[in-house]
C-alpha cells in the first residue's frame, strides 16, 4: 500500500489544533508561574518575619525601627545580621521594581513594615513585643506600593484615615500609596507580629477599611 501524503486542509488542521492546545496550555503555565512567585514572596516575607523576631529576642522585646532613625538604622539595615546577609530576601519576585532595588548599592525594598511598630513618636505605637496584646491579629509588614521612593520603608498606618482623606472619600486612594494589596493576581502577602504570613485578597482588606471609617477604627493599629 502506497503512504498518503497530508493534504494541505489537513495539514492546516493538525496546525489549529495545536494552536489550541497551545492556548489552553498557556494560561495554565502563567497561573502556575505566577503561583510559584507568589509562594517564594511568602517565603521573604516568613525569613523577614524571623528576622524581626531574632533582632527582638536580642534587644529586650524591641522592633527594628525605620529610615526615619537614620538610614543606617532602617530595619532593612538592621536585620541583615539575623537574615545571614541574605540580601535578595528584601525583594519580591513580581516586584516590577525589583532590578532597581537590587541595583548597585541601592537598599530600596518591596515590603513596608507598620510604623506602629517601628516608630515610637507614633501615637498608639507599640514598639515592643511586650506591649502587643494580640500578636495573630496585627499586621507588621506589607507589600509596599511601586509609587513608594527608595527610603520609603515603612507603611504610614497612623495616617490611614486622616480626617480630610475620610471625608473626601480618598482613604483607599492614599493606601494604596503606601501598600500593594493586588500584587499576586489581586491578592498579597502580609506578616503578622506572631511571625505566620497570611495572603488575603484585595476585597478582604477593601472591607477592613470600609468597617475601620464607619467604626473610626485602624486596623493597623495595635491593641494594648
Amino acid at each position: 500500500m502506497r503512504n498518503r501524503a497530508f493534504t494541505l486542509v489537513e495539514l492546516l488542521v493538525v496546525i489549529a489544533i495545536i494552536a489550541v492546545l497551545i492556548g489552553l496550555l498557556l494560561p495554565a503555565v502563567g497561573a502556575a508561574r505566577a503561583s510559584v512567585r507568589r509562594i517564594e514572596c511568602v517565603n521573604n516575607v516568613r525569613q523577614i518575619g524571623l528576622g524581626i523576631h531574632l533582632f527582638s529576642g536580642s534587644n529586650n522585646g524591641k522592633f527594628p525601627w525605620t529610615g526615619h532613625a537614620g538610614g543606617d538604622q532602617s530595619w532593612v539595615q538592621t536585620l541583615k545580621p539575623f537574615t545571614e546577609e541574605v540580601d535578595a530576601i528584601r525583594i519580591c519576585p513580581t516586584d516590577p521594581r525589583r532590578e532597581d532595588w537590587l541595583s548597585g548599592d541601592r537598599t530600596g525594598t518591596s515590603y513596608v513594615i507598620n510604623e506602629y511598630v517601628a516608630n515610637p513618636r507614633i501615637e498608639g505605637s507599640a514598639t515592643n513585643f511586650d506591649k502587643i496584646i494580640e500578636t495573630s491579629k496585627l499586621i507588621i509588614l506589607f507589600e509596599g506600593s511601586t509609587r513608594r521612593g527608595e527610603t520609603d520603608d515603612h507603611a504610614h498606618c497612623s495616617n490611614f484615615y486622616n480626617p480630610g482623606r475620610v471625608a473626601g472619600g480618598l482613604v483607599w486612594t492614599f493606601m494604596l500609596r503606601d501598600i500593594d494589596v493586588s500584587r499576586h493576581e489581586g491578592s498579597a502577602n502580609y506578616l503578622y507580629a506572631d511571625g505566620h504570613v497570611a495572603t488575603l485578597p484585595e476585597t478582604t482588606v477593601r472591607d477592613w477599611v470600609e468597617r475601620d471609617i464607619q467604626r473610626e477604627t485602624n486596623f493597623a493599629r495595635p491593641r494594648r
